[in-house]
């Protein structure tokens, strides 16, 4: 009997069970961004994207446009063409109306929040503990700026993008159906359009699949699972270069001496999720506290020391991968595309 299915018998002596799951964090999610359908502007981006590209954002020829410039023209180095492309949509079928960006904005949350609860399910958590963690999910603060600051939609659409190729891609490696290994494709694409963190996805789910669901490195389904990825990445990167925006990159001592710099954002980021007192919605490392993050990890030891017993090590293994690999980007990003503040 492996881990996970002792696990799971456990679980099962918990006969507690919520009425539609579903319809309940979508509601919750929704009703608690209400007021956010009522904000105006803020000063950083919000204006460029729905005024200043408002005659831009008019044609739908630029809908393949976008993948051949820089979110703002040709002359910015972001390269996030499918972002973009919502917000061209909601441009030109709203004009400047900011409640129908802030909608989509809102309306994006408990979609991620629905297939988030469904991806846990996949990972044969059971459904009253995979509720209560994507309620949890759903209702933290440190979300905030995701859902009411316009711009903040790219961070949900890739983790909307993500989820959906994590599902699709599991689907694919325990039942092997062509159609799920299409899909995965499909929504990888998508997502590495979005935001350039999408490049880590391909890694959480090797661990993934690796610790969580038993499947070996180097079974039929996992290689084409990694031609896929090469396919995918190859299409980014052509699609880059013909708008002719390279990969970011530093040189190896560049990206060492970066990321030891920025390592306190580990704690810092620990520390808003597990005592989130400490926020701002202007966060950046230099103005974030450390003494919330050290401490929250000096209580997250404590529970795992606790818990060692009955914790599944694998899907801890799992959880702190996923963690750290997001985080990535963010400790070896280029100077001077962050500037000289380090932002979350």
């Amino acid at each position: 009997m492996s881990a996970t299915q002792g696990q799971n018998q456990g679980f099962e002596k918990t006969h507690l069970r919520v009425p539609y799951p579903v319809f309940i964090l979508f509601f919750v999610s929704f009703a608690l961004y209400v007021p956010t359908l009522f904000y105006s502007l803020t000063g950083l981006d919000d204006f460029i994207m729905v005024y200043r590209l408002q005659q831009y954002n008019s044609s739908w020829h630029h809908l393949l446009a976008n993948f051949s410039r820089g979110s703002y023209g040709p002359w910015v180095s972001y390269y996030r063409p499918f972002f973009y492309d919502t917000i061209l949509v909601n441009s030109h079928l709203f004009g400047t109306n900011l409640f129908a960006f802030h909608l989509i904005n809102v309306l994006c949350h408990p979609l991620t929040v629905v297939i988030l609860f469904h991806f846990l399910k996949q990972l044969n958590i059971k459904a009253l503990h995979a509720f209560i963690l994507c309620l949890f999910f759903a209702v933290h603060p440190v979300l905030v700026q995701a859902v009411a600051w316009l711009p903040g939609r790219n961070d949900t659409l890739l983790t909307m993008l993500l989820l959906s190729y994590f599902v699709f891609a599991i689907k694919y490696a325990q039942g092997g159906r062509p159609v799920d290994f299409v899909a995965s494709l499909l929504f990888l694409l998508l997502a590495l359009f979005t935001k350039e963190t999408a490049l880590l996805g391909p890694f959480c789910l090797v661990c993934l699949l690796v610790l969580v669901c038993d499947k070996k490195p180097f079974e039929q389904r996992m290689l084409w699972q990694y031609f896929g990825w090469v396919f995918c990445f190859a299409v980014l990167w052509a699609a880059r270069l013909m708008a002719h925006k390279t990969m970011y990159g530093l040189t190896p001592s560049q990206s060492v001496k970066t990321s030891i710099q920025r390592i306190p954002i580990l704690w810092q980021y620990i520390g808003k999720i597990l005592l989130p007192f400490n926020l701002s919605v202007f966060p950046n490392q230099q103005d974030t506290a450390n003494s919330w993050g050290i401490g929250s990890m000096l209580l997250l030891a404590v529970i795992l020391l606790e818990s060692r017993k009955k914790a599944n090590k694998l899907y801890v293994l799992g959880g702190l991968a996923f963690f750290v690999l997001f985080l990535i980007p963010s400790l070896a990003a280029p100077q001077d595309l962050i500037s000289k503040q380090v932002y979350e």
